[in-house]
Formats: C-alpha cells, structure tokens, sequence
C-alpha cells in the first residue's frame, strides 16, 4: 500500500503538471502542508491537484493526493463555484494502525465581491465508504470549511473549520483525527491557468 501511494505521488509530481502553490494549514492539535499543482494536459482547463502532508498531536501521519474539477463558473468569474473530486489517503494511526482510503466528494465556494481584497467562502467534502478503504480503515470522512482573504496577489490568507473521523476495523465508534478550528495561508506561484 505504501509503494502504491508513493508511486502515485512522484507520478501526479511529475512532468504534466507546473507548480503553482504551497499551503500551510495550523490548528491546536494539527497541521497539514498541502503542495498545490496544476495539469493543463490532463483536461480542457486543466485540473487542480494536491499532494499534502497531515499530522496530529496523537501521532497519526497522513499523506493525500487528491484532484479536483472546478466547473465553467470560475472560467466566466460566476460568484458562485462548484467542482467534483476525489482523494486518496494513505498513513499510520497510533497504536500502528494503517489507514488508506480513496474518498470522492467537492467543493462548493462563494466569491464576495470586494474592492479592497476579495472574499471567499469555501466548503470541501470527501467520503470513502468500506468499499473504498482498506488497512485497519472501514471508512473515512473529511469535511472543511473555510473563509479565505487574498493578502497580496500572491498570498491569500484563511481560517475555519476541520473534521476529519475514520472508523477502525472491529469498532462501532469513530476516531477524530482532526475536529478544530484552523488558520492558514497559501502562497501562489505564476500560473495562467489555476483557478483556486
């Protein structure tokens, strides 16, 4: 499982994809580093992905890939932004127990207009039910939301709201490995074609 979630990394890291991001996510108990990147081959517009890194307080270390299809609202500046996606985890829990799971899900944001800086309000939903998680995982939910503030052109700011449960093999109760309130910021790279 391990070699897979690499493989699957270097490859979405590699030469059909420009950089154009790096996000730094911080609450209490957690943080999360997010490399943002942006494939013009892969679909008309292009596609955002992400490689990011997540750790706890308790010890859990999570690696992610995840893709995410913004549809034609951003293309035509529409306020109102919709996209579809989907995201593998890969990493290990206390008590050494491994997680994996490819959980689908979206985004749904509102851009308020502003002269001064421009405002956004964004919500992102990932699920992967038992027929998709595999290791110590039964399934896996993520869910996040946030208000970001662009900073400089190439710097936004935010904060918000994280939770992320995965329900163990041989258990009946969810275990939290993110439920807190987060600050962050995200630093943009020239890029013609990205959208976040």
């Amino acid at each position: 499982m391990k070699k897979y979630l690499i493989a699957v990394l270097l490859c979405m890291a590699g030469g059909s994809v420009n950089a154009a991001g790096l996000e730094l996510d911080l609450s209490q108990e957690s943080g999360e580093f997010t490399y943002l990147v942006n494939s013009r081959r892969v679909a008309e517009g292009g596609l955002d992905l992400g490689l990011s890194f997540f750790y706890n307080d308790r010890e859990a270390i999570v690696l992610g890939a995840n893709v995410l299809s913004l549809g034609q609202q951003a293309k035509y500046g529409q306020p109102l932004q919709l996209g579809v996606g989907a995201k593998l985890y890969g990493g290990k829990l206390e008590d050494d127990r491994e997680l994996g799971a490819i959980g689908i899900g979206g985004r749904l944001g509102y851009i308020i207009p502003s002269q001064i800086s421009p405002v956004a309000v964004v919500a992102e939903f990932y699920f992967a039910p038992s027929v998709t998680s595999f290791g110590d995982a039964e399934r896996l939910m993520e869910l996040s939301a946030r208000v970001e503030v662009e900073i400089t052109p190439t710097a936004m700011g935010f904060f918000g709201y994280r939770l992320t449960t995965v329900r163990m093999a041989n258990t009946e109760d969810d275990m939290e490995l993110d439920d807190n309130m987060n600050v962050g910021i995200r630093f943009l790279f020239p890029s013609p074609n990205f959208r976040r």
